[in-house]
């Protein structure tokens, strides 16, 4: 579980609120194929503005970037859902 570990490291440091796309990557694949995680975040990504190659370096996203981002998973349905919701939950509340 080094995702809910990595995601609960920056949640225990209150001065940070980012969230890196590798870490929405891997919360993504823990509920579709590899294949089908990165076509969620990519459109995702792409929707807020960003490139879709930067989930391949591994960007963090600022705090607004990052809320944007978990909407669009939340709007998107299904496992991007509970995904997005789950971060929103960890990173931003």
């Amino acid at each position: 579980m080094e995702i809910s570990h990595s995601v609960a490291s920056s949640v225990a440091n209150s001065d940070v609120k980012s969230l890196s796309t590798h870490v929405v990557l891997n919360s993504l694949k823990e509920r579709v194929s590899s294949n089908n995680a990165r076509l969620l975040l990519h459109t995702a990504l792409v929707q807020i503005g960003r490139s879709g190659q930067d989930m391949d370096t591994g960007i963090v996203l600022n705090q607004d970037e990052a809320q944007k981002l978990c909407l669009v998973l939340i709007n998107q349905g299904g496992p991007a859902f509970q995904v997005g919701k789950s971060l929103y939950k960890q990173v931003l509340q």
